[in-house]
């Protein structure tokens, strides 16, 4: 296993590490979640994170535009859930030169989890 660089008591080092692009994690939906990380050299940070319910498309699409705008260096935007909403955020981060993911939940969960097989012979009764 690898040793950590840094030990539990010490904060991680700053400076030229909180540079760089970010990536906008958003969980599809009126009611959304959005975390904000950074690649670093010993890993991932995560820099933010909130919820915000927008309440209606119309304002989620204002509210997407604002909340990409906020992301200094923004590099990429990744969005699961509904497909249909993805535009209001996919637009906005486009224009600033960031690649954008869309994925469903069923697939990055990966397929669900069925009860076994009964034994084979005669039924139980």
């Amino acid at each position: 296993m690898a040793e950590a660089p840094w030990t539990p008591q010490e904060a991680p080092p700053q400076g030229p590490a909180q540079e760089g692009p970010r990536l906008l994690a958003v969980d599809l939906g009126l009611r959304t979640g959005l975390a904000v990380f950074l690649r670093v050299p010993w890993g991932v940070r995560l820099l933010s994170y909130r919820s915000q319910n927008y309440g209606s498309p119309a304002r989620l699409k204002r509210g997407a535009r604002g909340a990409i705008a906020e992301v200094p260096e923004l590099g990429a935007l990744a969005l699961e859930g509904d497909a249909q909403l993805a535009r209001a955020w996919a637009q906005p981060a486009e224009r600033r030169g960031a690649r954008v993911l869309l994925c469903q939940a069923e697939r990055w969960r990966g397929p669900r989890r069925t009860p076994p097989d009964p034994p084979p012979g005669p039924p139980r009764g």
